[in-house]
């Protein structure tokens, strides 16, 4: 998506961070190599489950370090055991993340009335260091 590009761009300024964000297709562009990092959030979710499998034995052989980051919602992640596995046998690890949220009155009108209830926000991680692929 150009405008998930858009936005990551707009981050990586804010925070200062040295980073790319492109959109696009994810299997014609080659990944980033030894020394870089390769960022998927919100991405591997999207991937129909043959890219998704094709994606998994790439990023360990690209040579880069790899984080994925995609929200805690176990029926909608059904690939997420499975990688994570592969993660962790390389040394990797996975991660919750729950930070509680304040949201403004109208927004939290908003969640309510949408039946939702973000008093917290939440995401799950896989993490693998350049230096632990085999």
């Amino acid at each position: 998506s150009s405008w998930a590009a858009q936005e990551a761009r707009f981050t990586y300024e804010t925070l200062g961070v040295n980073g790319r964000a492109r959109s696009g297709d994810l299997f014609a562009e080659k990944l980033p190599g030894s020394g870089e990092t390769v960022l998927l959030a919100w991405v591997v979710n999207e991937l129909p489950e043959g890219l998704r499998a094709k994606l998994l034995p790439a990023l360990f052989a690209c040579g880069a370090q790899v984080l994925v980051i995609e929200p805690i919602a176990t029926r909608l992640l059904p690939w997420w055991s499975e990688w994570r596995q592969a993660f962790e046998a390389r040394g990797g690890r996975a991660d919750e993340w729950r930070f509680p949220a304040t949201l403004p009155a109208r927004l939290k009108e908003l969640d309510h009335a949408a039946g939702l209830r973000h008093d917290e926000l939440t995401a799950r991680s896989l993490y693998l260091p350049a230096s632990l692929k085999p």
